[in-house]
């Protein structure tokens, strides 16, 4: 299930997200990385991120639903080794990090790194639909 909550936001939101996707058999939602923001201390945002995900990742076990965070720009994973850094803080069965299909092409280097050294990525691919 794809909402544009964040880590930081209310846990009760999170949650009801979550109950909404056991409801309709979806066994993982979305959940975005903080944006990054010159303005500020990237080590600031980083620790806010961590504190945030270790609330989404109590739901996580509490729910039974895993909670997926992108690879992706504008955010503090923009980067494959960004993404596995703030992966790495949470248990792979309840928090993990989606690389979309324009990263995997565009980063591949990394991302068989990534492969090989790290059980809690899941990769999502788009599909064009056939016509009709």
């Amino acid at each position: 299930l794809a909402t544009y909550l964040d880590c930081s936001m209310d846990p009760e939101k999170i949650e009801s997200c979550m109950r909404a996707a056991k409801k309709m058999g979806c066994s993982r939602i979305r959940v975005n990385a903080l944006k990054y923001d010159v303005a500020r201390n990237y080590t600031e945002i980083f620790a806010e991120a961590v504190a945030g995900f270790k609330k989404v990742e109590e739901l996580a076990k509490k729910t039974g639903i895993k909670a997926d965070f992108e690879m992706h720009m504008g955010t503090i994973t923009a980067s494959a080794s960004a993404a596995r850094k703030l992966a790495s803080y949470f248990d792979p069965k309840l928090v993990l990090f989606m690389i979309p299909v324009m990263s995997f092409t565009r980063d591949l280097k990394s991302i068989r790194w990534l492969w090989r050294s790290l059980d809690r990525i899941w990769i999502w691919y788009i599909s064009r639909m056939p016509s009709g």
